[in-house]
């Protein structure tokens, strides 16, 4: 069944690059009708990316986040499902687009390539803390990725009040989730490794990654950092979260590494 995974993925990757395409020629052209085109590439990728992400949970029997191949897979989907919910109620983030599709192309494309084998969850590790972490993490992918993206698009338009108030907010729902990720990880850790915390490489930079929000969400409320500062500290933040989740274990060894949620 991974042969349909593939063939359901690439086709994904085809109807996102179709709709970067189309959001690269509404920015040139300012042509109402592209930015139409783009999302409707979107949403019939997303349908696709849905159908594959739904064939490797029949075929594995679990949830999809064991492997590099099912994370990257299923938290871009994550990324892009809260982007088509948060664009229903914000529609200025619809321009994020740009942004979000040649990183889903990136990251789907990679995962593709690394043809996993099928593997079992150990018996330990099906708790229901795991699946709270799982929850967790890819609320928070999600969340400070739309935080970013929100900011990037201020940063083009600043006199755009509603995009600096959701890229802040979106940080501080994104460090919520990183708290809950983190304090729940450690419960599953007990339970399966018998610790709770052993400062692994991808714990510990979690654990910084969760700070950093916390400065700035502080430089916001407290010192007042707003405007082009507070867009330029959610788009850093959330690139250090990148590299504690997805980077970190090519450099680094980790218990992480057979189980990357």
């Amino acid at each position: 069944m991974f042969r349909y995974q593939v063939i359901l993925l690439w086709m994904t990757v085809a109807f996102y690059g179709g709709a970067f395409l189309a959001w690269n020629i509404y920015w040139q052209n300012k042509g109402k009708k592209w930015s139409k085109t783009a999302n409707w590439l979107g949403v019939l990728g997303f349908i696709l990316h849905t159908a594959a992400l739904l064939i490797r949970w029949y075929e594995v029997g679990r949830g999809p986040f064991q492997n590099i191949y099912e994370v990257l897979v299923s938290d871009t989907w994550a990324a892009i499902l809260f982007y088509g919910l948060l664009s229903l109620k914000l529609p200025e983030l619809r321009k994020g687009g740009f942004v979000l599709y040649p990183i889903a192309l990136i990251t789907i494309g990679y995962a593709v390539l690394q043809t996993p084998q099928q593997e079992d969850l150990p018996a330990t590790y099906a708790t229901f803390w795991l699946w709270v972490h799982v929850i967790f993490a890819k609320l928070a992918y999600g969340s400070t990725f739309l935080s970013a993206v929100a900011a990037a698009i201020y940063l083009r338009q600043q006199d755009n009040k509603r995009l600096e108030y959701w890229h802040y907010n979106l940080a501080g729902i994104g460090f919520f989730n990183l708290g809950v990720m983190i304090a729940s990880g450690a419960v599953w850790a007990y339970n399966a490794w018998g610790r709770f915390w052993a400062w692994d490489p991808i714990e510990t930079w979690s654990l910084i990654s969760w700070l950093v929000y916390a400065i700035h969400l502080h430089l916001r409320r407290i010192k007042g950092w707003r405007g082009r500062k507070s867009a330029w500290l959610s788009i850093i933040t959330f690139l250090i979260v990148v590299f504690s989740y997805f980077f970190l274990t090519l450099l680094y060894p980790s218990v992480h590494e057979n189980l990357t949620l």
